[in-house]
């Protein structure tokens, strides 16, 4: 999964990313590549539904191009998000049966794979909108500068 996002910018003088350090660093993101037009973060991605959406993305790169700041990230928290809720209920169909030597609630297992997509587009939804603010932020702070 990815997303590609451009806003623009009016000028790149004084372009500082400190408002994208200081929200990413303290989310396990770490710098990759910095330069005076470019950013590049990488993280360690989503395990739970309780962590920050921005972790929802495991790159994000923002650069300063032709009059406008571009995100790009890579959306790997949010894809094993995606993997895990839609196997989840399918290996417990066919692993409950097998260890525990029971039947299973099928209606259970049917009505959380319906679920399963609303929670991959929430947590997509989730993601995607703190980054748009995440890039918002970035503007504002070097307009205001």
């Amino acid at each position: 999964m990815k997303y590609d996002t451009t806003v623009p910018l009016t000028s790149k003088e004084n372009l500082d990313f400190e408002i994208a350090k200081l929200t990413l660093l303290p989310n396990e993101f770490s710098i990759r590549d910095l330069s005076e037009t470019t950013i590049t973060f990488a993280g360690k991605g989503m395990n739970s539904t309780n962590q920050p959406a921005v972790r929802g993305a495991t790159f994000i790169n923002i650069e300063y191009t032709m009059g406008a700041l571009r995100l790009n990230a890579k959306l790997g928290g949010v894809f094993f998000m995606a993997i895990f809720t839609l196997l989840l209920p399918i290996s417990l169909m066919i692993c409950i049966p097998l260890f525990v030597g029971s039947p299973i609630n099928y209606p259970i297992i049917i009505i959380w794979l319906c679920i399963s997509p609303v929670v991959i587009y929430w947590l997509r939804y989730r993601t995607v909108k703190a980054l748009d603010e995440l890039l918002e932020s970035v503007i504002c702070d070097n307009n205001a500068t």
